[in-house]
């Protein structure tokens, strides 16, 4: 009970910081390594409380001696709490610095621009990670639909819920909700758990993408509103039912 008590009365501060904070910003630090350097600091290859929920999901889905890419891999976190020696791990990123961090544990670096490069083009594999990845991108829909096409047996992706209590309560004090770091361009697209399912109808996956809400001590009784992030695994293996 106390542990619970501790757990909400953290996560009303946390929002609270959400509600009155506005970050600064300066104009030309939209780079790739400055991006990293401000998410993760000294703590490179330090998982946080979402990367720790993001990956105990991930080792659920994935099979150990899988072949996995993961976009967008940053630090290289999540593939290193995966395990060098249990998986065949790939790292793409644009970030040089990065990609020196994940070369460091001993995972395969793949320089990556998923707005421009073709997906076909890389080795193939069992599974394709998109963790935080889609709302940066300015058509998610066809990097989406381009890593199932390339990934044999399925793709898990993650993406802030932009219906989180915090980012509503921004909005109705007049504020956009706050998901950036470096620069407020970063994200381009934006879900609430409720558009999420009404995208992947449209695409015609949701018979085969089981969607999940994590963190956020309430979500259990109101997802949509207190779950602070979505999480999906498109199957491939149902498609061929």
């Amino acid at each position: 009970m106390v542990t619970k008590m501790k757990e909400l009365l953290k996560n009303f501060i946390n929002m609270l910081k959400q509600l009155t904070r506005r970050p600064r910003f300066v104009i030309n630090g939209d780079g790739f390594d400055d991006y990293w350097i401000s998410k993760r600091g000294d703590e490179l290859g330090v998982l946080n409380e979402f990367q720790l929920k993001r990956l105990e999901f991930v080792k659920s889905t994935i099979p150990a001696g899988s072949k996995v890419l993961d976009f967008g891999c940053g630090d290289g976190a999540i593939l290193a709490g995966l395990g060098v020696e249990k998986y065949e791990l790939f790292g793409a990123d644009l970030s040089d610095l990065a990609l020196a961090r994940v070369e460091q544990q001993g995972i395969t670096p793949v320089k990556f621009n998923l707005e421009t490069s073709d997906i076909s083009e890389l080795p193939s594999c069992d599974y394709i990670m998109l963790l935080e990845v889609l709302e940066h991108v300015s058509r998610p829909e066809d990097v989406l639909m381009a890593c199932i096409d390339h990934a044999d047996k399925g793709v898990i992706f993650s993406i802030p819920n932009t219906g989180h209590m915090s980012h509503r309560l921004r909005l109705l004090f007049g504020k956009f909700p706050l998901q950036w770091r470096v620069h407020p361009g970063e994200h381009l697209r934006y879900w609430t758990l409720s558009d999420l399912k009404w995208w992947l109808k449209c695409l015609n996956i949701s018979e085969i993408t089981n969607v999940n809400v994590y963190m956020g001590s309430l979500r259990k009784l109101y997802p949509s509103l207190f779950g602070r992030g979505l999480i999906c695994h498109i199957d491939k293996s149902k498609k061929m039912a």
